[in-house]
Parts: structure tokens; sequence; C-alpha cells
């Protein structure tokens, strides 16, 4: 559906692969931080709640290689994740 709206490949791409993080060596580092972040964006939804059942606050962000790959901690994670429910807690009126 992105590429039928002609959204930019590295966006595409970012989606397409946001489950996986599939990532090869080949590609730019922007293209690479694109996926990074996408995927990273998926989890913090997982961990939240946000779309599943229940939360999964047992998820490790630090461990996962998308995190590994921007070269987060533990605490700029930890910060970034309370940014992220706060933003959607004051705009989730937008996705429901």
């Amino acid at each position: 559906m992105l590429k039928k709206w002609n959204f930019p490949d590295v966006l595409v791409n970012a989606v397409t692969h946001h489950h996986t993080f599939v990532i090869s060596d080949s590609e730019e580092h922007y293209q690479q931080s694109m996926i990074a972040v996408t995927c990273l964006a998926n989890f913090f939804c997982i961990k939240l709640g946000i779309g599943e059942r229940s939360p999964r606050t047992e998820l490790d962000l630090a461990v996962m290689p998308a995190s590994i790959q921007l070269k987060l901690d533990e605490k700029h994670l930890e910060r970034l994740l309370e940014g992220f429910a706060e933003a959607y807690e004051r705009d989730k009126s937008y996705f429901i």
C-alpha cells in the first residue's frame, strides 16, 4: 500500500522489516537506522500493550538488535519509552 501511495523507498523498507529487523550491511546507514527505529517503536507498543491483549512488561528492550544497532542503553531506552507512552496517552484518540 505504501508503494501504491508513492511513499519513499526508505520508509517502505522500514515498515516492511519492522517485525523482523532484517538489514544487510550493503544498506545505507540511514536505511538501517530507519528500520531499527521502526522496529523499536513496534517493541515499545508490545511492551506497553498498545495493540496487544496485554502489556509485555518483562520485555528487555536493551537486548533487542534494534536497540543495539542504535547504541541505546537501558537508561536511554527507559526515557524514550516513557516519552513514547506519554505521547500515546496524549494522542491516542487519533489511533482508536
